[in-house]
């Protein structure tokens, strides 16, 4: 259940607060924001937990957390602008190249007693072909942050650098740059299922070829793997999902195994927490080899609907 992450955050409620921190400058992440004329018709979903749009302090105005993702998406080369909503007051960011929605809001933003920043964070995806009623993710730091500012690009940028390459990669089927699997659900092939592997975060990830060439021993922490494990290993749990034509699904995926042994799990399907799977991870991990650090995988995983299409095998 994300318990060795979830217990580092306190849920706040405030819309805004304010930062704390010694260093403010915000000057190396200036982008060039572009407004668009569209309002936004949807709303922030009911089991959506994020409702921090803006931080405070951090210069003559708030410092709005949409213009974070919006820097970090244009820096990569998409273009993308900035949209109202209608009722909300919330900023949106519209992915021209993809016709992706995102709203991302913080669910938390504060300095613990020892002064170390916490935080976590969600993003809204709406997608008018792939996911019209909206979906969201939970986002959470891979490392401490120095600053506010910094921990803000740093959360929103591993969500790019993982998740957002899955979502890309479902719409272009044929050229999907991930490994992907079909599966039809008729005999004619009409009526088909689109698996999409998106990559996957691990630890420990070692690089073979150099601990071989130093003639380090690090058999203990590599197991057998491949990008479509925690997903097929876990298959049965999602039967429902494969069958239904109705609707498109986003899985995350966790699998952890400590030192003593104790494993955990976790797996969330649109945003919503999903226990039916936590049992087929838990023994997928038993399979993992004894070491003495913490293992864990992490992976974004979408199903999508396929009907009339040409997929190419």
């Amino acid at each position: 259940m994300f318990n060795k992450l979830k217990d580092l955050f306190k849920r706040k409620n405030e819309k805004s607060i304010t930062d704390t921190s010694t260093d403010n400058n915000i000057v190396k992440y200036k982008v060039n924001l572009k407004e668009g004329s569209e309002l936004v018709k949807w709303k922030i979903l009911e089991n959506n937990p994020g409702n921090i749009r803006e931080l405070e302090g951090l210069g003559d105005s708030a410092f709005l957390i949409a213009y974070v993702l919006f820097g970090i998406l244009q820096n990569k080369g998409f273009d993308v602008e900035i949209l109202n909503d209608e009722t909300e007051n919330n900023k949106w960011i519209y992915v021209k190249d993809n016709g992706y929605y995102l709203l991302p809001l913080l669910i938390n933003f504060y300095y613990d007693e020892n002064n170390e920043l916490k935080m976590s964070a969600t993003i809204q995806i709406h997608h008018k072909e792939i996911f019209p009623n909206g979906i969201f993710e939970y986002v959470y730091p891979q490392q401490k942050a120095e600053n506010a500012i910094d921990g803000l690009f740093e959360l929103f940028e591993t969500w790019v650098d993982l998740d957002w390459l899955t979502l890309c990669d479902c719409l272009k089927f044929e050229k999907s740059e991930y490994m992907s699997m079909r599966i039809d659900l008729d005999k004619e092939k009409i009526k088909s299922k689109h698996v999409f592997y998106g990559p996957v975060l691990s630890y420990p990830n070692f690089d073979v070829e150099e601990a071989k060439s130093k003639g380090i021993d690090i058999d203990p922490y590599i197991d057998e793997f491949c990008p479509c494990c925690l997903f097929t290993n876990s298959m049965e749990a999602f039967d429902e999902q494969i069958k239904d034509t109705n609707q498109n699904y986003a899985i995350r995926l966790f699998a952890m195994k400590n030192p003593d042994g104790e494993i955990d799990a976790d797996c969330r399907i649109n945003g919503e927490e999903y226990p039916q799977a936590e049992k087929y991870l838990k023994n997928y991990t038993k399979t993992w080899k004894k070491c003495d650090i913490m293992k864990f995988r992490k992976q974004y995983v979408i199903i999508r609907n396929v009907e009339n299409r040409k997929i190419i095998n």
